[in-house]
């Protein structure tokens, strides 16, 4: 097995978590939006998992550019480069996360969250296709490198 195929197997596990993170932050602001949960609890969940989210997606984008997956790389950094601005424009006064338990219950505030999460939820789901394709890809070129030859048992292989 190359080290190719091993970066891209740590790839396709790292977006495969990070689409289960999107669909937990789905139903925690589902559960919000349906008044099942407060705010404040809601909060106390997603925040800790914001700092972890955006660094496994920066491992995915550092895994992809040493595999020399370099389209796959910029189609990766695009979220990233949109989380950095995130990160760097959140309200001030929030230390952790990007959720206030006082404005996460406006309604622009919490469709936004939503559409967010759905629209991240969707671009997990195509970065994972993508690194499952470049997987699978790089599999089948290195498997057709070794071709072993094919002889009943007992018989020594036949050179070309």
């Amino acid at each position: 097995m190359s080290l190719v195929i091993l970066l891209l197997g740590c790839a396709v596990a790292t977006s495969a978590g990070l689409m289960l993170v999107m669909v937990y932050h789905a139903l925690c602001i589902d559960d919000l939006r349906v008044d099942h949960r407060n705010p404040l609890d809601v909060c106390r969940r997603l925040n800790p998992m914001i700092i972890p989210e955006y660094v496994f997606h920066f491992v995915v984008c550092v895994l992809l550019l040493g595999t020399g997956c370099y389209i796959s790389t910029v189609f990766a950094s695009a979220l990233a480069f949109y989380h950095a601005w995130r990160f760097v424009n959140k309200a001030s006064g929030m230390s952790g996360g990007l959720f206030d338990p006082m404005t996460i219950l406006n309604k622009p505030v919490l469709r936004y969250a939503q559409r967010e999460n759905i629209f991240k939820l969707a671009f997990y789901f195509l970065l994972f296709m993508v690194c499952l394709y470049n997987l699978l890809r790089a599999a089948l070129a290195d498997d057709q490198s070794f071709s072993p030859q094919l002889t009943a048992p007992g018989q020594m292989p036949i050179e070309p």
